[in-house]
């Protein structure tokens, strides 16, 4: 039942890793993991009753757009970028192997401790959704990194990229838990699968 949220970051990341031309550090992949792994058991044994959802956009955004993807995110890749004394071109190419390693570990576990645990959202959609924002927001980085290699008219396309690739996983979980139609998360969903695709595509041309 879990086979896809289980496999899909690993199986990708491990694509990632074979096909990557820059020799990827392993030290990424296993602080990413062992840090979801913390996370994973701080949740667990410190939180004691699990969350009621409420009948509201708004507050399932809030919630969702904070404590599964902008805070765990920054936080992770915001202390790596600071106490790391690699160049700047590492910290940028770092930040896909950490951050998805993290969410190999974090994702099936906020799968499983779903109160819609069993929806095909959950099982299939939010992997999916997940997978997209971890993919462009790297894009939105490498863009960043070529605009301060002097490409400055891809700064505005960046951090615009950044933040939509914020708020959709949020946003569609928030209309799936707040019984919306289906189509609504649907369409979300496959923008967010056009944007990655649209953003890697943009990483490659020469502009």
């Amino acid at each position: 039942m879990y086979t896809f949220a289980l496999l899909l970051l690993p199986v990708v990341l491990a694509f990632y890793f074979v096909q990557s031309e820059k020799k990827v550090n392993i030290i990424l992949l296993i602080t990413g993991s062992v840090t979801g792994f913390l996370v994973f058991a701080l949740k667990e044994f410190l939180t004691l009753s699990h969350r009621i959802v409420p009948l509201s956009v708004g507050s399932n955004f809030a919630y969702l757009f904070f404590r599964e993807a902008f805070l765990p995110i920054v936080i992770l890749y915001g202390i790596f970028f600071l106490i790391s004394k690699d160049d700047l071109h590492f910290k940028f190419d770092a930040f896909f192997p950490l951050v998805a390693s993290f969410y190999c570990v974090f994702l099936p576990y906020n799968v499983a401790t779903s109160p819609e645990a069993k929806t095909a959202f959950e099982l299939l959609a939010k992997p999916l959704l997940t997978l997209c924002l971890l993919g462009s927001l790297s894009h939105g980085l490498i863009l960043i990194k070529e605009s301060i290699n002097g490409k400055k008219i891809l700064l505005v396309p960046a951090i615009a990229l950044i933040i939509i690739s914020f708020a959709l996983p949020a946003f569609a979980e928030a209309l799936f838990l707040t019984a919306a139609p289906v189509f609504s998360y649907t369409l979300i969903t496959i923008f967010s699968l056009l944007l990655t695709g649209g953003s890697s595509f943009l990483t490659k041309i020469k502009i």
